[in-house]
This record gives C-alpha cells, sequence and structure tokens, in this order.
C-alpha cells in the first residue's frame, strides 16, 4: 500500500530550512547509520548566489553533525547530511514504513510519499512522529502501488547521478561501489535499484515507439 504525508517537523534541517530560504529539496533517501544517528541523502535546488548561506545554515543547525556537498552546479546541490537525534528522523528510519519520496512544498511543508504493507505500520509511525512534536497529516492512502512505467524520484535520481557521473560510459568513470558510497546504502540496493530503472525506461522507451 501507499500513502501520502503532510509534515512539519521542528526537528527537522530540511523543514527548518525551507522555512528560511526559497529552496525546494529534494530527500533521495535517508537511513539509520548508528544509535540515535540518520543520513539524509539529498538535492537542494536553489538560486546559486544563496548557495554559501544555505550550506553554512545547515551546518549550523542544532541536529546536524556532518555534512558533505558531493556535487554543486548552477543552483543544484548534492549532499550527504548526518543528523543526530531528530525524532522525526529516526521514526522513519526504524519503521516498518518504506520511504519512496520525499520533498519540501510551496506551502513550507515536506511530502512524504511511503510503502507500507500493513496499516498498523502507517499508524504507528504517524504516532510516533505526532507524539515527538511533529505535525502530520494523512493527504491519502492507496490500495496498492502503481508499478507502471513511473520511476520513484530516488530510483530516478540514483539513475540520473549514475549516468551524470559516467557509470554508463566505458570505461566506467564511476562504480557501484562509489555510488554506494554517495547515496550512504549498500552496492546490492544501487545495483537493484539501477536494474529496476533502466529496465523501466528501456520498457518505456521501447512500448511508447509507434508500430510502423
Amino acid at each position: 500500500m501507499e500513502a501520502l504525508l503532510s509534515l512539519a517537523m521542528p526537528c527537522s534541517w530540511i523543514y527548518n530550512l525551507a522555512k528560511a530560504h526559497p529552496v525546494r529539496v529534494l530527500l533521495i533517501d535517508t537511513v539509520q547509520a548508528d544509535e540515535g544517528i540518520t543520513k539524509d541523502l539529498v538535492e537542494i535546488n536553489l538560486r546559486e548566489e544563496d548557495a554559501d548561506a544555505v550550506i553554512e545554515f545547515i551546518k549550523d543547525f542544532d541536529h546536524v553533525v556532518n555534512v558533505e556537498i558531493t556535487e554543486r552546479h548552477k543552483g543544484r546541490l548534492l549532499a550527504i547530511v548526518e543528523v543526530r537525534d531528530c525524532p522525526g528522523c529516526i521514526s522513519l528510519a526504524t519503521s516498518d514504513v518504506f520511504l519512496l519520496s520525499a520533498h519540501t512544498t510551496e506551502d513550507k511543508r515536506i511530502e512524504w510519499k511511503v510503502a507500507f504493507s500493513n496499516r498498523e505500520e502507517l499508524d504507528k509511525l504517524i504516532w510516533d512522529m505526532q507524539s515527538t512534536g511533529s505535525d502530520v497529516e494523512l493527504v491519502r492512502v492507496s490500495n496498492a502501488i502503481d508499478d507502471g512505467l513511473r520511476l520513484t524520484d530516488r530510483q530516478l535520481k540514483i539513475v540520473e547521478v549514475a549516468f551524470k557521473r559516467g557509470y554508463y560510459d566505458y570505461p566506467k568513470r564511476i562504480s557501484i561501489r562509489e555510488l554506494a558510497r554517495i547515496f550512504g546504502v549498500s552496492t546490492a540496493t544501487v545495483s537493484e535499484i539501477l536494474r529496476r530503472g533502466q529496465r523501466k525506461i528501456i520498457k518505456e522507451h521501447f512500448e511508447g515507439k509507434k508500430k510502423i
């Protein structure tokens, strides 16, 4: 099953950044690194002249312990942000609910699209986040995930980064291991996402062609 959540998270650097600066943040993935620590892989779209101020804002935020800018180019940042003791982040990373995509919205909130197999798992995540001070609105629930030709934001971003960094070049300019480090996930996870992403793109390409 799939659900769309709208959130205001006082503990989240993403939420506070969106309130303080005219940016759009795409959360590609969040993983639990150690006890009480999570890592966010994000893409930040912003005005180029604001980039330094935005980076400093993230570094100075209370729960942020480390920021690694892995790519910076013309109003676009790709970063890994290490966060300590953010209750909302920990609730998501330790739940049985899976993040499909997440981004900031024009009304300065965060929108999560999540997948789950049991409604109790979703309800528990919502309750956990509300109990730690987050405002969570359940926008909608779908009975099944649309797994047609659409790529999730996370899949699309990983395939895009792999392409731009030269994974599909010959010889390759970046390895699966290096991509896994950038995204803070295992090499097996990156390999599976690339495989699924490639299949969907190829399927869309050929099935979209008109028969002659």
